[in-house]
Protein backbone atom coordinates (compact mmCIF):
# COMPACT_ATOMS: atom_id res chain seq x y z
CA UNK A 1 0.00 0.00 0.00
CA UNK A 2 2.94 2.37 0.69
CA UNK A 3 4.29 1.84 -2.75
CA UNK A 4 0.83 2.47 -4.09
CA UNK A 5 0.90 5.58 -2.19
CA UNK A 6 4.34 7.12 -3.30
CA UNK A 7 4.05 5.59 -6.93
CA UNK A 8 0.86 7.36 -7.26
CA UNK A 9 2.08 10.78 -5.67
CA UNK A 10 5.77 10.30 -7.48
CA UNK A 11 3.81 9.93 -10.91
CA UNK A 12 1.00 12.91 -10.43
CA UNK A 13 3.23 15.72 -9.56
CA UNK A 14 3.63 17.20 -12.76
CA UNK A 15 1.18 19.91 -13.39
CA UNK A 16 -0.65 20.61 -16.12
CA UNK A 17 -3.08 23.07 -14.68
CA UNK A 18 -3.85 26.41 -16.87
CA UNK A 19 -5.00 29.62 -15.84
CA UNK A 20 -8.04 31.42 -17.24
CA UNK A 21 -6.15 33.37 -19.88
CA UNK A 22 -4.30 29.64 -20.71
CA UNK A 23 -0.70 30.44 -19.28
CA UNK A 24 0.35 27.34 -17.02
CA UNK A 25 -1.07 27.98 -13.42
CA UNK A 26 3.09 27.16 -12.52
CA UNK A 27 3.94 30.34 -14.35
CA UNK A 28 1.40 32.33 -12.62
CA UNK A 29 2.68 34.47 -9.94
CA UNK A 30 1.31 34.36 -6.10
CA UNK A 31 1.95 36.13 -2.86
CA UNK A 32 3.83 33.09 -2.00
CA UNK A 33 5.86 32.44 -4.78
CA UNK A 34 9.01 33.10 -3.34
CA UNK A 35 8.52 30.22 -0.82
CA UNK A 36 6.95 27.82 -3.30
CA UNK A 37 10.08 28.00 -5.53
CA UNK A 38 12.10 26.33 -2.91
CA UNK A 39 9.21 23.99 -2.59
CA UNK A 40 9.10 23.52 -6.35
CA UNK A 41 12.98 22.72 -6.55
CA UNK A 42 12.44 20.06 -3.20
CA UNK A 43 9.74 18.49 -5.33
CA UNK A 44 11.26 18.20 -8.34
CA UNK A 45 14.52 16.70 -6.92
CA UNK A 46 12.20 13.89 -5.00
CA UNK A 47 10.31 13.40 -7.96
CA UNK A 48 13.92 12.61 -9.75
CA UNK A 49 15.36 10.64 -7.03
CA UNK A 50 12.03 9.02 -6.84
CA UNK A 51 12.07 7.96 -11.03
CA UNK A 52 15.78 7.16 -10.48
CA UNK A 53 15.95 4.54 -7.46
CA UNK A 54 13.48 5.33 -5.10
CA UNK A 55 10.79 3.28 -7.16
CA UNK A 56 13.12 0.30 -7.35
CA UNK A 57 14.64 0.29 -4.22
CA UNK A 58 10.67 0.75 -2.39
CA UNK A 59 9.57 -1.95 -4.22
CA UNK A 60 11.94 -4.78 -3.40
CA UNK A 61 11.90 -3.56 0.34
CA UNK A 62 7.94 -4.04 -0.49
CA UNK A 63 8.19 -7.12 -1.96
CA UNK A 64 10.48 -8.19 1.05
CA UNK A 65 7.82 -7.18 3.66
CA UNK A 66 5.02 -9.53 1.99
CA UNK A 67 7.27 -12.17 1.44
CA UNK A 68 8.34 -12.67 5.31
CA UNK A 69 4.78 -11.85 5.95
CA UNK A 70 3.14 -14.70 4.52
CA UNK A 71 6.71 -16.89 5.53
CA UNK A 72 5.41 -15.55 9.36
CA UNK A 73 1.45 -16.86 8.77
CA UNK A 74 2.44 -20.07 7.40
CA UNK A 75 5.20 -20.55 10.67
CA UNK A 76 7.61 -21.19 7.52
CA UNK A 77 11.35 -20.37 9.50
CA UNK A 78 13.13 -21.15 6.53
CA UNK A 79 10.89 -18.68 4.18
CA UNK A 80 11.51 -16.13 6.84
CA UNK A 81 14.96 -16.59 6.49
CA UNK A 82 15.62 -16.43 3.41
CA UNK A 83 13.04 -13.85 3.14
CA UNK A 84 14.60 -11.70 6.08
CA UNK A 85 18.37 -12.39 3.78
CA UNK A 86 16.63 -10.71 1.17
CA UNK A 87 15.70 -7.83 3.40
CA UNK A 88 18.58 -7.04 5.08
CA UNK A 89 20.35 -6.75 1.32
CA UNK A 90 17.85 -4.72 -0.79
CA UNK A 91 17.94 -2.36 3.21
CA UNK A 92 21.74 -2.32 2.51
CA UNK A 93 21.33 -1.25 -1.06
CA UNK A 94 18.95 1.61 -0.13
CA UNK A 95 21.19 2.95 2.50
CA UNK A 96 24.23 2.95 0.03
CA UNK A 97 22.53 4.75 -2.57
CA UNK A 98 21.79 8.76 -2.76
CA UNK A 99 19.46 10.04 -0.43
CA UNK A 100 15.87 11.43 -0.62
CA UNK A 101 16.38 15.32 -1.62
CA UNK A 102 14.25 16.64 1.46
CA UNK A 103 15.60 16.36 5.13
CA UNK A 104 11.90 15.45 6.30
CA UNK A 105 11.82 13.02 3.77
CA UNK A 106 15.51 11.51 4.29
CA UNK A 107 14.77 11.46 8.15
CA UNK A 108 11.87 8.96 7.67
CA UNK A 109 13.29 7.21 5.12
CA UNK A 110 16.70 6.69 6.71
CA UNK A 111 14.39 5.47 10.72
CA UNK A 112 12.60 3.23 8.45
CA UNK A 113 15.52 1.53 7.11
CA UNK A 114 17.08 1.70 10.28
CA UNK A 115 14.52 -0.39 11.05
CA UNK A 116 14.18 -2.66 8.86
CA UNK A 117 17.52 -3.83 8.79
CA UNK A 118 17.16 -4.08 12.54
CA UNK A 119 14.64 -6.62 11.74
CA UNK A 120 16.15 -8.32 9.41
CA UNK A 121 18.84 -8.97 11.85
CA UNK A 122 16.47 -10.19 14.82
CA UNK A 123 14.42 -12.34 11.64
CA UNK A 124 17.64 -13.78 10.70
CA UNK A 125 18.88 -14.76 14.25
CA UNK A 126 16.02 -15.68 15.34
CA UNK A 127 14.89 -17.65 12.62
CA UNK A 128 18.28 -19.75 12.75
CA UNK A 129 17.80 -20.25 16.40
CA UNK A 130 14.22 -20.73 16.68
CA UNK A 131 14.17 -18.00 19.28
CA UNK A 132 10.76 -16.52 19.47
CA UNK A 133 11.50 -13.68 21.52
CA UNK A 134 13.57 -12.62 18.68
CA UNK A 135 11.48 -12.95 16.47
CA UNK A 136 8.57 -11.21 17.54
CA UNK A 137 11.28 -7.98 18.20
CA UNK A 138 11.52 -8.23 14.87
CA UNK A 139 7.81 -8.15 13.71
CA UNK A 140 7.82 -4.75 16.24
CA UNK A 141 10.82 -3.57 14.23
CA UNK A 142 9.04 -4.03 10.64
CA UNK A 143 6.09 -2.18 12.02
CA UNK A 144 7.67 0.87 13.58
CA UNK A 145 9.70 1.14 9.96
CA UNK A 146 6.38 0.71 8.20
CA UNK A 147 5.20 3.35 10.00
CA UNK A 148 8.09 5.59 9.08
CA UNK A 149 8.01 4.68 5.66
CA UNK A 150 3.94 5.92 5.76
CA UNK A 151 5.64 9.36 7.50
CA UNK A 152 7.81 9.43 4.47
CA UNK A 153 4.79 9.22 1.86
CA UNK A 154 3.26 11.33 3.87
CA UNK A 155 5.50 13.87 2.94
CA UNK A 156 6.27 13.11 -0.44
CA UNK A 157 2.55 13.93 -0.75
CA UNK A 158 2.92 17.45 0.88
CA UNK A 159 5.55 17.93 -2.06
CA UNK A 160 3.49 16.73 -4.44
CA UNK A 161 0.73 19.52 -3.99
CA UNK A 162 3.62 22.08 -4.78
Amino acid sequence: MVVAIIGGIASSCGGGSKGTDGQDAADIPTSSSVADVGLSDTAAAVRDWYSQNGDSQITAISADLTTISGSAGDVDFSGMLSNCISLQSDVADAQAAAPIPDDATQGHWATALDDFSNAAADCITGTSAYDSDLIARSGQELDAGGTELTLAAARVGELADN
